[in-house]
Formats: structure tokens, sequence, C-alpha cells
């Protein structure tokens, strides 16, 4: 919740939309009985207390060599086990575009009939200095008022920066322009 606050004091709020953080969106979610995957559960697994609040079926998926457990591969999910919710919290950044597809792909092989994903990446806003905005509520002024001068840039088309300047766009209710690039590299350097 820290990160929030120090976002929304600095930054404002998009039009103050109902953001939860991964914690509320995923016990939201969850009812007991549920079968819960948590996909890169990392050694720590952060979602694990907070999950087994609900449900005893918490199960991770991680290949990280200091953790335990209780599975390294989809390949060693049993046939019959499927899950009402996946998490991948912090995941799909971390592997090339192919391979979050095809984590993805084998993700909803495993969900239950209404099974659901839940997925989390880290971004941030950055706006040029020559805009003239000092806040979230003034960028999306500035956006509206003159939508053809907006562009963001990703590192290609259905990226994390892609689909969370779409997000944007659709939260603040603007239209901006996408540049993709042929990795982010390319694009710090515009």
């Amino acid at each position: 919740m820290k990160w929030r606050g120090e976002c929304f004091s600095r930054f404002g709020a998009v039009q103050n939309l109902p953001l939860k953080t991964p914690h509320e969106e995923i016990l939201s979610l969850l009812r007991p009985g549920s079968r819960v995957l948590d996909i890169g559960a990392g050694a720590h697994k952060p979602f694990q207390k907070a999950v087994m609040s609900v449900t005893s079926f918490y199960y991770c998926l991680d290949t990280d060599p200091d953790g335990t457990f209780d599975f390294r591969s989809f390949s060693e999910i049993p046939g019959g086990l499927s899950f009402d919710l996946a998490i991948a919290n912090q995941v799909l950044e971390h592997v090339a575009v192919p391979d979050a597809l095809d984590l993805v792909e084998k993700t909803f092989l495993k969900l239950s009939n209404g099974g659901k994903l839940v997925v989390t990446v880290p971004n941030v806003l950055v706006v040029g200095s020559n805009v003239p905005a000092n806040s979230v509520k003034e960028l999306v002024a500035l956006m509206k008022a003159k939508p053809e001068d907006f562009k963001y840039a990703s590192s290609g088309v259905g990226s994390t920066q892609h689909i969370a300047g779409e997000g944007f766009d659709i939260a603040a209710g603007v239209k901006s322009v996408h540049v993709p690039y042929k990795g982010s590299a390319q694009a710090h350097l515009d």
C-alpha cells in the first residue's frame, strides 16, 4: 500500500479510479475451496498467507533454486488438477514475449471453467520535461485538449507497456498514439 500512497500523493489518481492492490483483487476473487496457482511465487511466496486465509488449496510454481515449490514447470501439474485462480505477479516482464505467451496459454489450459488469471506488471508513467503537467490530472486535461500531440513508446505491440498505455487511455478517456519499437532500448533512446 505504501507505493500507492506515495504515487497518489505525488502525482494524483487517474480520475480517482477505485484501484485495488493485488492482494485486495486476489482476495475478492477467492471463495472457500478455491484452488489457486501462484506462478512465479518466489521463495517468499508473498500471496500465500492471503490466499490461505480463504482457502487451503494454494499451489505454487517457480523455478527459483532457492525456494520450495509444488511445481517447477507446468508439465509437473497432474492432468486432473485445475485452478479457479492463477496469479502471475510480476512474472511476464522477466521473460521474452514468446515465452510469456506460452506461459499464458499453459495457464489458461489449467484453469477450471470460469477460472481467472490475475497478472501484474510494474509500470511507471514518465512525461517529458517539455510537457507542462505536474500531475496525472493535469496530463489528462492536456491530452483531452490536444489529443493529437501525445504519443507513447513501447517495446512492441502486445508488450506490457503497450497494454498499460491502452489501459491508461481507456481509464482516462483519452486517445494517444502508440509508437512500437523492437525492444525497450530503442524506445528509451527516443
